[in-house]
């Protein structure tokens, strides 16, 4: 009969799985790493949302100034644009080479342009919006990088077609979805 050596076995069980855990070890360092993704220097986004005053919630019909002169009626549409500098650089007015314009079609009544808020940007000149026949025009200002700018237009019959605006280095303003 031959006995065997329990401490022995342990031994060897302890010394296989140190070296399993130093090969996982050496096998996860040598893996490749992920390389983050960087943000690009000029970057400009918009995104609109639209809602008819009928159906807006109360939190959105707070973000309007000036909506108990406005006739309780299913054609008005309040619309939030929001711009966003998703680069690493500031945008400066010198830097656009066209203004924002908001374009909407012949049968739309414009009634209201206005800047409703900035997020990490300074505050915009309320007199950067203007309205123009069928288009709401925003004249260049100044974001900051990874700032947010948001504009609020009400408008009678309709929404809008398009967003247009030209930046240097960048080219044309972009739609987030």
């Amino acid at each position: 009969m031959q006995w065997q050596n329990p401490g022995l076995d342990f031994v060897t069980f302890a010394i296989l799985l140190a070296l399993l855990c130093l090969f996982a070890i050496m096998l996860r360092r040598r893996r490749r790493r992920p390389t983050l993704l960087e943000r690009p220097k000029r970057d400009v986004a918009y995104e609109w949302l639209a809602e008819p005053l009928p159906k807006a919630t109360k939190d959105l019909r707070s973000k309007f100034s000036g909506l108990d002169d406005l006739p309780r009626a299913d054609d008005v549409q309040l619309i939030r644009l929001g711009i966003f500098n998703l680069g690493t650089e500031p945008l400066e007015p010198a830097q656009f080479e066209s203004p924002i314009t908001v374009a909407f079609e012949p049968s739309v009544t414009l009634l209201a342009a206005t800047v409703s808020e900035t997020h990490r940007t300074a505050a915009i000149d309320p007199g950067t919006v203007t309205l123009e026949e069928n288009t709401v025009c925003i004249s260049p200002f100044n974001i900051a990088a990874g700032g947010t700018a948001i504009f609020n237009i009400v408008t009678r019959n309709g929404r809008p077609l398009g967003v247009t605006g030209s930046i240097a280095d960048f080219g044309s303003l972009r739609r987030l979805s």
